[in-house]
């Protein structure tokens, strides 16, 4: 089995992988139901402790930035097809080093380095 990410962008590329993978099964054809079933089981519960214990840090850190980020999210959830390309599109920029995220270089004020 291979280890779980434990860094930041060992992360950030896990859930980007399993995302754009999760997109691509979703928009498929002829996708089994034991396939997508065995990829809902391994996301869902994952992507909710990340997701909460995420905001939950940046809310204390920088609440006008965890207030920003959310408004952001709701929007792109609500528009649907912003998911799609902002994962995909996330998913190519770190594949080439490159800082992902609604402002990237402009989060928290701070320079961003690979």
């Amino acid at each position: 089995m291979k280890p779980a990410p434990n860094t930041p962008s060992a992360i950030i590329g896990d859930f980007l992988r399993h995302g754009t993978k999760a997109l691509d099964l979703h928009y498929a054809e002829n996708v089994s139901v034991e396939t997508a079933r065995d990829l809902l089981r391994a996301l869902v519960p994952v992507n909710a402790l990340a997701i909460v214990a995420l905001m939950a840090e940046l809310e204390q850190i920088a609440p006008d930035r965890a207030r920003r980020v959310a408004e952001r999210l709701g929007r792109a959830w609500e528009a649907g097809d912003d998911v799609w390309e902002l994962l995909h599109e996330w998913h190519d920029q770190h594949a080439r080093g490159i800082p992902v995220g609604f402002h990237p270089t402009a989060t928290l004020g701070l320079d961003v380095r690979r």
